[in-house]
């Protein structure tokens, strides 16, 4: 019965030219996609410069405010109060290696 039918050699060309293929495909598909990504965040960022500056413009104002109300403290009672309840808040940390007396810290997340 197996006379019948005719061996025909099987040759490993076809299947890896398949799978060469297919990762050919899914490799420009995965490239195309980082691009698309890459394209997305950079005009993200680009969105994102101004209310970045603004942030920290106003962070630094902040601290400038901060280092004046502590200046002020030893002179005034109600300002040396306001400084003892943000210390105790978390708010403001006391750094004695800055050039001034104090600096002011992110609240702890």
């Amino acid at each position: 019965m197996s006379e019948e039918y005719e061996e025909i050699p099987l040759s490993p060309f076809w299947p890896l030219l398949i799978v060469l293929g297919a990762l050919l495909i899914w490799s420009g598909f995965n490239i195309y996609q980082l691009n698309l990504q890459r394209t997305f965040t950079a005009a993200q960022m680009e969105q994102m410069g101004q209310p970045l500056n603004n942030a920290q413009a106003a962070q630094s104002r902040l601290i400038a405010l901060m280092n004046d109300l502590i200046q002020t403290a030893s002179k005034d009672q109600a300002a040396a109060q306001i400084v003892n309840q943000a210390k105790a808040a978390g708010i403001l940390r006391l750094n004695p290696n800055a050039s001034g007396n104090a600096s002011s810290a992110p609240p702890p997340q």
